[in-house]
This record gives C-alpha cells, structure tokens and sequence, in this order.
C-alpha cells in the first residue's frame, strides 16, 4: 500500500527521470524502495533461500522522504500566505487634494494607479496610505508593523516619509507623492516574495545538478558493492565470519 499510494508518484517520477537520462532523488528512492520490497517478497515466497525480509524499509523511507516534503509544502503554503496579506495591504483608491495648504481645497477620490509623483494624496484617521511619500501638512501616528514589524505606531510629523499600505492611526496628513506603483517600498517586498518563491536559490541549483550525477554514481556504487560480494565475497572470507 504504501508503494502504490503515498509512493506511487514519487516512483512514477523517478522513472520518467531516469528513462530521460536525467536521475534524481526520486529515482533513488524508487530503486532504493522496489528493489528492498522485490528482495523481500523473493525472500518471503522462498524460504529456502535464506534471505531476510526488509518489508519496513521501504515503508520507513518513503514515509521519511514524504514528511520532509510535507513540511516543505506547508512552509511554501504560509509564505504564500504572507504574500496575499501583502497584497491586501495595498488600497484602491486615492484621495487627491490641489491645494495641500489651503482648507477649502476640494479633493477627488481617483484609482491609486493613476496618482503621479508630485501629486498631493489626502489621508484621513484609520485608511491606509496608498503611496510612498513625504508628510507635507498633519501629524499622525502610522502603524507599520506589517511592512517593517514595528508593534507600536510610529509617530510622524511634516518632512516624514510614510509608506504605502501602512495604516493611518490618529490625525489627517497630506502626503506629497514620491514612489507609485512598482516603485513603493510595498511593492518591492511584494516583488521580492514573488521572486523568492519562483526562483530557486544558487545553492539550490547547484544541488539540483550534482543530484544527477549523485544519482548515478550511487547506483553504479551499489552495482558494484553487490557484484563484489556476489562473485568475490564468498570465496575470500572464511565461513567464521559469514551469517
């Protein structure tokens, strides 16, 4: 059960690989695990060879290779989870004002991909702040714990910088537009996570070439060591030191 369920695609890989002539982990694990349960159904059916059986071997090394990659999966699983709440951080809409110094300055609420840098953007008291830029009128509290993983709000005052996503605690501010779009310090996490969970590392990669060839040059030292002792080992040790 445990080769033709849980095992089966990690065989079936390992296959495909090695008919391909690209070995990798799975195929040692397939050989490892069909050649033990093969072993020990002969020695199971004939008794009279003498043979030992070795049924838990395949069960314990899948099981361990299966939870490793169960561990991975889930690690993956809550890093794409902190990548939605990044997502989620960034606003819709943007209130832009004309005149950030005056009061009867009239303000429109426009899609933040269309704000520019310059622009003036309206914040009031628990919105989140759509753009990076500096504080021009207003004092605030910011809560930028999901961006930087500051607990506690971070006062700010005129010639501050606040960064989009994070949220607006206690006063209404006017920000002065300086990075949109792909170039908020948001965004560039966001791109950074992205980046991390598509491409593989360069230790990574490094081990996913010497695998192949880790592959082979363990089936080919395991040919070996059993043509060794098959044709040579009986004959060279005495009968003392045999099972």
């Amino acid at each position: 059960m445990a080769l033709l369920i849980p095992g089966r695609e990690v065989i079936i890989d390992g296959w495909r690989a090695l008919s391909h002539g690209m070995a990798n982990m799975n195929t040692l694990v397939g050989l490892g695990t069909l050649s033990a349960y093969i072993t020990s159904c002969v020695a199971f059916l004939f008794p009279i060879l003498g043979w030992e059986c070795f049924f838990d071997e395949p069960v314990m090394l899948l099981g361990f290779i299966l939870l490793g990659r169960t561990l991975e999966k889930q690690a993956r699983n809550r890093a794409s989870s902190a990548l939605e709440a990044l997502i989620a951080l960034q606003p819709s809409l943007a209130r832009l004002v004309g005149d950030p110094f005056s009061e009867d300055s009239s303000s429109i609420e426009i899609p933040v991909e269309q704000v520019r840098v310059g622009e003036y953007v309206k914040i009031l008291p628990g919105e989140k702040i759509p753009v990076d830029g500096e504080i021009i009128t207003g004092k605030t509290a910011i809560d930028e714990s999901l961006v930087t993983g500051e607990s506690l709000p971070i006062a700010k005052n005129p010639g501050d910088r606040a960064i989009a996503g994070t949220l607006n605690h206690s006063g209404v501010i006017t920000l002065k537009t300086t990075e949109v779009g792909e170039d908020t310090t948001l965004a560039q996490i966001i791109a950074s996570v992205e980046t991390a969970q598509t491409r593989k590392a360069p230790i990574q990669q490094l081990a996913d070439t010497v695998a192949g060839y880790f592959a082979y040059g363990v089936m080919v030292l395991a040919s070996l060591t059993f043509l060794f002792w098959y044709i040579f080992g009986t004959h060279w040790y005495p009968p003392s030191i045999k099972p």
